[in-house]
């Protein structure tokens, strides 16, 4: 309803800063690799932007754009239920060039490669998400087989143990690690110490 135009100073006026906690994963991270992590991100939350801009009934993607061909895409709905942020600062730093400086877009519940750098706009349309022009891949959750299976979630490290290792009986061991499924919860994470029977 309200089209607008701000510079990142602006944007920072008008809305100010949050800082939170995302995971963020690689969407090539097989099983018990380390491409996922927790950061702290510093930045503007994308909902002030949408809110100030109003958005039309019916409308159902939100484009992230840098202007230079890149357009990753999310449907609104998903949007609602695990946002997203301008991000200016990882861990109190400023983003280096290789990550977007000076700002990048980063969605919750998604692969990190659909972290927008240098982002320019913002773009809220209608679309057919039927269509071709909206492969399942374009929403990224993972990557999926001819069965709709998918390769990385849920994902599952365990850190500290080698293939093969024998835990003595009578001693205590911690184990550590990360459980991570994109948009669906964990659960829990089950360990059998009688190879599953």
């Amino acid at each position: 309803d309200e089209p607008f135009t701000m510079t990142i100073s602006q944007m920072i006026e008008t809305f100010g800063l949050e800082t939170r906690v995302m995971t963020m994963q690689c969407g090539d991270n097989g099983i018990g690799m380390p491409w996922i992590g927790n950061f702290e991100v510093t930045g503007i939350d994308i909902a002030k932007l949408l809110e100030r801009a109003g958005i039309q009934a019916g409308s159902n993607c939100l484009t992230v754009s840098n202007g230079k061909g890149t357009n990753y895409y999310t449907k609104l709905n998903d949007f609602a239920l695990y946002g997203g942020f301008l991000v200016l600062r990882v861990a109190g730093e400023p983003l280096p060039y290789q990550s977007g400086y000076p700002i990048q877009a980063w969605m919750g519940a998604a692969a990190a490669w659909r972290n927008t750098k240098e982002v320019t706009s913002l773009i809220i349309t209608t679309e057919d998400f039927d269509s071709p022009s909206f492969p399942a891949w374009a929403f990224n959750t993972g990557f999926f087989d001819e069965n709709g299976v998918s390769y990385y979630e849920p994902n599952i490290g365990v850190f500290d143990l080698t293939d093969g290792q024998i835990l003595s009986g009578g001693e205590s061991h911690t184990f550590t690690g990360y459980a991570w499924s994109y948009d669906k919860t964990i659960a829990a994470v089950e360990l059998s110490f009688d190879r599953g029977e």
